[in-house]
């Protein structure tokens, strides 16, 4: 194979390989929450979010679902992310995603799980925020163990402007020496 194709395929590698066109992550954040006893108090089980500097506009939840008493389900089990308690008439709700799609209708232990969903408004951080948890069976609880929150950025695509110029840099010197 002669050099300038060697070289041709190199430089085009090194654009797909360097993200000419491929996405890059704009930032997550995740919050190990461990274990959590909710009820059907909507007043209680505010949990505090520092919400770091970013943009968000998805959110990730998982939890272990397992009743506690009063008959509780896994489809009363909701919360929201906020910036204030919900007993406060100014308080912005950014998600409020009802039941997880896998909840069951049944007091059954379930893992449960909320992936990628749409923030109703997008979280321009930093941000003091707050977890609103509820189980809305009134006299139920439950514990939601091991649970995890992520926020999430947008996907962009990498700026091209200076690998760009370095493809079409080696394009030109292979250009050249095949000329010469």
């Amino acid at each position: 194979m002669a050099l300038y194709k060697k070289i041709s395929i190199l430089a085009a590698g090194l654009l797909v390989a360097m993200g000419l066109a491929a996405p890059a992550s704009a930032g997550s954040v995740v919050f190990n929450l461990g274990d959590i006893v909710v009820d059907d108090d909507s007043a209680t089980g505010d949990i505090a979010l520092a919400i770091p500097a970013g943009f968000y506009d998805t959110v990730s939840f998982t939890t272990d679902w397992s009743a506690i008493s009063g008959d509780p389900w896994s489809n009363e089990a909701i919360w929201a992310i906020t910036d204030g308690p919900v007993t406060d008439p100014g308080t912005t709700f950014y998600a409020d995603p009802g039941a997880a799609p896998n909840a069951l209708a049944s007091g059954d232990a379930v893992t449960l799980i909320w992936d990628s969903i749409a923030l109703d408004i997008p979280i321009n951080g930093p941000l003091d925020g707050f977890l609103l948890t509820l189980q809305t069976f009134g006299g139920s609880s439950a514990l939601w163990a091991n649970s995890v929150l992520t926020l999430s950025g947008p996907t962009q695509a990498s700026e091209p402007g200076i690998l760009l110029l370095f493809g079409l840099g080696l394009i030109g010197v292979v250009v050249a020496r095949r000329r010469s």
